[in-house]
């Protein structure tokens, strides 16, 4: 992948990215120079060729390091977390993997809030008598730690 393109796989490196922490922009889909920066700056503190595209190493190197990020489950999240639409990290994948496990949210834990995640979560609010807002605060956050 490189810049110009677009689709589902230039999307998912845009979560991905994100989800690392490399990318802020929105997910469009399209492999832009917002894109192609993040890739750069990702290639350069993992120690790879910089060139801006995504080959096999570059797309190996994400995947392994969204593998091994350590992450803290939800139930031992802060209390005074929040959570919300657009945020990225360890915390948005634990929480994607609490709504997977509640059947709540049927995507993958890419640790990027979008709003498949934020639907997941107005649901859970729904279903537990709390004001959904597809924001998780410490009401939220509380009713995820006690599902069963």
């Amino acid at each position: 992948m490189s810049r110009g393109g677009s689709g589902p796989l230039v999307s998912q490196l845009q979560e991905d990215l994100a989800s690392l922490g490399y990318y802020s922009g929105t997910n469009t889909g399209y492999f832009g120079t917002m894109t192609e920066d993040a890739v750069i700056r990702f290639q350069r503190d993992a120690g790879l060729t910089v060139d801006g595209q995504v080959g096999s190493g570059t797309s190996e190197a994400i995947q392994q390091r969204l593998g091994s990020g350590s992450s803290t489950p939800i139930s031992e999240v802060p209390i005074s977390a929040v959570l919300m639409l657009n945020d990225t990290g360890a915390q948005v994948s634990e929480l994607q993997k609490r709504l997977i496990t509640l059947g709540y949210f049927d995507g993958p834990a890419t640790g990027f809030f979008g709003a498949l995640t934020q639907a997941a979560v107005i649901n859970f609010q729904q279903a537990n008598g709390i004001a959904a807002d597809g924001i998780v605060g410490r009401g939220t956050a509380e009713a995820l730690r006690q599902a069963q």
